[in-house]
């Protein structure tokens, strides 16, 4: 029994010291001691012991990586994350031995520093925002971390940080030079003409330095295109399209430049996004050949032209002289046979009759013109060629009667052509006047109705009517439609034509305005004339121009009244109708050297004026007012009869002007506006002078 006891012993004594070697491992573990005899009887309990192993800090701190790799943005905030250092103990945890501590024991490049890192949780951040790529693109920084909270005695270790620079797009785009210079010949297409190199400080093959160019001046008739090198960034300047020497030997082009990603305004960087530099270009005279103008002539050929028919002319130039002497023209070779150009002068004229083949369709025949250097150029002649045949839809009958109910008349229209130059038929009615007033309906493929729009006058009217085929070729015919107050056509007569023009235009209605503004004008005018108050001067004495006085004696000794003279019911006398004579009407008279006033009376003969020299101051004077109220009926009459003449000629007795007739005249007057009523003799108007005969020739009667 002491032998198993000990067996035992020993057994426990094993397995205690396998426990005590793997607690550096970390496991632990709970120890039973029992006792057991040898046959295996266990009288006692078992009785477990727990053994607590102390740690002693025998193990120092390492990084979880050999070597820390993190990004920082260049001009990034102060406070910035860039990443997070870890590091790990053996020994026991939650104790000294395994409270790390961090810091950055060397920074490379060492000034500024830029870097920190938090003690406890290992996290790196940025001090400053002065990074920048394009002067230090990486930093590295040497972090230690030590246990025992930091302790100088605590253990430690070093790890390595690499922390890179991303680069942003702060600095734009330049270029090399500001103005660049080439040359180019005319008329050359898609070929490079120019490399632009485009410089930029930031990170290589990375979208801010990428350059992208443009032509912003002196490309607005697409001439010139710019592509960039994606190997060598680059800008390749090309001709996309031919250049003339002869329109300018010079351009001038704008080029910029940006990158792929927007501009990035940061400190210490340009405010400018992009870049520009001047191009010049400078294009070379090429000795080229003819050019045809246009390049494409359409023209259209009657089917029915004869051979040798003129159809057109095509010429070219050249562009150095900018004229066509010299240039010889032919057709190119397997084009149309039945066309031919004039050598010299480029005229088209018809080489054979058009078949049924050719009728109606479209050629595009290829010329060629050679100048005297043997250097060619090219145009297209597109020949259209007619139907063969000159008859053009008419309307048959063109006469038609329209009674009071107005029926539409049925137009029909034919053509002798065939298809396709004939039905199905558009009518029109060309006269836009007309189509105002008339309407058309299509009845079928060859005829229409024609009908009014609305109430029209009774007379002829003359329709013009378009007929167009169903190739669009068109002829016009005058449609007369009489329209009459009749209840069958049969009872129409001849009615009066009715011009066309049924509808006023803008400017007849305005001279119908114009005129009756002018009619209303003269009506105020005259109104106004004849408004006037009576004539009341006098003439003063020894006037040298008498005139005789308007009456109403038509011939000596004779007292007319003509039945169509209306009098005036108005007492007023128009200064306006006077005329040559009125203004001695009403006037002291004098003759004979005795003077004397216009005495009233009814209407007054010649033999009432005899004696009247002698018997004036008899009679005594009148006043000035009975004078007045006794003439201004008669002037009025004879002055409205003056104007009735028919042949627009003044009367035999009206007003007319004599020679003065001299003082102490024993005459006296000849006037026959006296109211004396006494026969005279009239013998002395015999001996009057030669000067006075006419005016007593309209007195006397022979």
């Amino acid at each position: 029994m002491q032998i198993a006891a000990k067996y035992l012993l020993t057994t426990q004594a094993i397995y205690f010291y396998y426990v005590l070697s793997a607690y550096e491992k970390g496991i632990f573990d709970i120890i039973i001691f029992f006792a057991t005899t040898a046959d295996g009887y266990s009288p006692e309990i078992p009785l477990p012991h727990t053994i607590r192993i102390e740690d002693d800090n025998d193990n120092a701190p390492s990084f979880t990586q050999d070597l820390f790799t993190f990004v920082a943005p260049e001009h990034c905030k102060p406070g910035t994350v860039v990443g997070q250092v870890t590091a790990e103990d053996r020994d026991e945890l939650y104790t000294l031995h395994t409270a790390l501590k961090y810091r950055i024991v060397s920074e490379e490049p060492p000034f500024p520093k830029m870097f920190s890192v938090h003690p406890e949780s290992g996290v790196i951040t940025t001090l400053t925002s002065q990074l920048d790529r394009e002067i230090i693109g990486k930093h590295l920084l040497l972090i230690e971390v030590r246990d025992m909270a930091g302790q100088p005695f605590g253990l430690c270790n070093t790890g390595t940080v690499v922390i890179n620079v991303k680069d942003v797009n702060d600095n734009a785009p330049y270029f090399g030079h500001s103005s660049y210079e080439t040359k180019v010949l005319e008329n050359r297409v898609n070929v490079e003409i120019l490399r632009i190199p485009c410089l930029d400080k930031d990170e290589p093959n990375s979208p801010a330095w990428n350059c992208r160019f443009s032509i912003v001046k002196g490309n607005d008739d697409n001439h010139f295109a710019i592509t960039t090198d994606g190997r060598t960034n680059e800008g390749i300047l090309c001709v996309v399209k031919g250049l003339d020497y002869e329109t300018t030997n010079l351009r001038i082009l704008e080029i910029a430049a940006s990158n792929e990603i927007p501009y990035v305004v940061v400190p210490y960087s340009s405010g400018l996004a992009q870049s520009t530099c001047t191009v010049r270009v400078n294009i070379l005279d090429d000795d080229e050949g003819p050019v045809f103008k246009p390049c494409l002539l359409p023209i259209t050929i009657d089917g029915c032209a004869a051979v040798g028919t003129a159809v057109g002319k095509y010429l070219a130039e050249d562009p150095e002289t900018g004229n066509s002497e010299g240039i010889r023209y032919r057709i190119a070779p397997g084009q149309s046979n039945w066309i031919t150009i004039d050598e010299n002068s480029g005229e088209l004229r018809i080489a054979k009759l058009f078949g049924n083949d050719l009728i109606g369709r479209q050629c595009n025949i290829t010329v060629l013109a050679v100048d005297q250097s043997g250097k060619t150029g090219t145009g297209t002649v597109l020949a259209t060629i007619g139907a063969c045949d000159r008859d053009y839809p008419v309307v048959t009958p063109r006469e038609f009667i329209m009674c009071r109910d107005r029926k539409p008349v049925y137009i029909t229209a034919v053509t002798p052509n065939e298809s396709p130059y004939s039905a199905p038929f558009r009518f029109d009615i060309s006269d836009r006047s007309m189509d105002s007033g008339w309407q058309t309906i299509q009845q079928d493929d060859k005829s229409i109705l024609l009908s009014p729009r609305t109430d029209i006058p009774y007379g002829i009217y003359k329709i013009p009517v378009t007929v167009r085929d169903n190739k669009g070729r068109q002829g016009t015919s005058v449609v007369s439609v009489n329209y009459c107050d009749c209840t069958t056509p049969s009872d129409c007569g001849t009615v009066r034509q009715v011009s066309p023009a049924v509808t006023l235009g803008v400017w007849a209605i305005l001279a119908m305005i114009l005129g009756s503004l002018l009619l209303l004008l003269i009506l105020i005018t005259l109104c106004g004339c004849y408004g006037t108050g009576a004539v009341s001067k006098h003439v003063p004495d020894d006037l040298a121009n008498q005139n005789l006085i308007i009456s109403n004696t038509e011939a000596p000794g004779e007292e007319v009244m003509d039945p169509n003279i209306i009098p005036l019911q108005t007492a007023t006398v128009n200064s306006c109708d006077q005329g040559v004579g009125m203004g001695t009407i009403g006037h002291e008279v004098k003759t004979g050297g005795q003077s004397f006033e216009m005495s009233k009376g009814g209407h007054q003969t010649l033999e009432s004026v005899r004696g009247y020299g002698q018997s004036t101051m008899e009679q005594g004077r009148y006043s000035y007012s009975e004078w007045q109220n006794f003439m201004h009926s008669r002037l009025g009459e004879k002055v409205y009869m003056c104007r009735q003449n028919e042949e627009n000629k003044h009367s035999e007795d009206y007003v007319l002007p004599y020679n003065y007739e001299g003082r102490g005249s024993l005459a006296g007057s000849v006037g026959c506006c006296s109211d004396h009523q006494e026969e005279e003799v009239l013998d002395f108007l015999d001996q009057l002078e030669p000067k006075f005969r006419t005016l007593a020739e309209t007195c006397v009667k022979r």
